[in-house]
């Protein structure tokens, strides 16, 4: 929100007080750093980010008290999916985030679930969601960047087995994945330091040198 388009600084600052008031949190924090972009010493506005800054660990207890279903829950809908009973394991995910609806284990759960059936689109939106809740969550990008192979999308699915790559370097299935994936863009000479890389970490040999040869022989 733009104070200088939509509001004036008076008109930005009120809107953020009555905003901390109703619990908006995050209303307030975008409205007072509006407002610091046009009067960079604000002092009302920097006030009030410091105090919604010493609330912060308060709020946050609170989220996490509120997007976490039980371990219960969780059990019986990740048993779903590894059952195969895909169809009640979405309906299970759907019921749990309408009470719960930034847990993050549910949406991953729901996002393997859609591409267990296919749906790999919808699937991408989720881990998509998953993401922005959790920027560093290694195993979002893994599987938004399986979907995104199955989509076609390879240049983005190697995007995301290298920010893989980039927080957790031990994962040889990621450097795998990655070889698959830059084999069908038609980069095998890349695709093998991939492969090679999968070898030192010593894990799935068989299938890593079986692709290493398949590349080197096309």
């Amino acid at each position: 929100m733009s104070p200088s388009r939509q509001l004036t600084i008076d008109q930005a600052i009120s809107r953020a007080r009555k905003a901390v008031g109703q619990g908006n949190v995050a209303v307030a924090r975008q409205l007072y750093n509006a407002v610091l972009q046009h009067q960079p010493n604000h002092p009302i506005a920097i006030q009030g980010l410091r105090e919604l800054s010493k609330e912060l660990p308060h709020q946050q207890s609170l989220q996490a008290q509120t997007v976490n279903p039980s371990p219960d829950q969780i059990n019986a809908l990740i048993d779903l999916y590894h059952s195969g009973q895909m169809t009640k394991a979405e309906q299970a995910c759907r019921e749990l985030m309408q009470i719960n609806p930034q847990s993050l284990t549910v949406l991953n759960v729901l996002g393997a679930v859609l591409a267990g059936q296919g749906q790999f689109q919808q699937a991408v939106q989720v881990f998509d969601k998953v993401i922005q809740l959790k920027p560093n969550l290694v195993e979002a990008y893994i599987n938004r960047g399986v979907a995104l192979k199955e989509l076609g999308q390879l240049e983005a699915a190697v995007a995301d087995y290298d920010k893989v790559i980039l927080l957790k370097l031990d994962l040889a299935e990621t450097y795998i994945n990655r070889g698959n994936t830059l084999t069908e863009l038609g980069q095998p000479e890349v695709a093998v330091a991939s492969y090679n890389k999968a070898i030192e970490l010593k894990l799935d040999l068989a299938e890593t040198y079986i692709n290493r040869g398949n590349t080197l022989t096309e």
